[in-house]
């Protein structure tokens, strides 16, 4: 697993090119990697919000699962 995420982020990540580049252009290149963060940041933080609800949503429809097999049974059962 870890072998394997290694891998998915060698692919993804670029290396940075900074050589050369005088302050401005140094500058430039970290507001967009800071713009670039606070993006990912904010689409991280909606994919574990929505991750979170959909483990209450599943626990809930496990519950109800549960609950109507049991009441079921009992019917049957009489």
């Amino acid at each position: 697993m870890e072998a394997e995420k290694r891998a998915i982020l060698k692919q993804r990540i670029k290396p940075l090119e900074i050589d050369g580049m005088d302050q401005s252009q140094l500058a430039e290149k970290a507001r967009e990697l800071h713009t670039q963060i606070v993006r990912l940041e904010g689409e991280k933080y909606d994919l574990e919000k929505r991750f979170k609800q959909l483990q209450v949503e599943v626990g809930t429809y496990v519950l109800y699962s549960t609950t109507f097999m049991y009441r079921s049974v009992v019917k049957i059962l009489g």
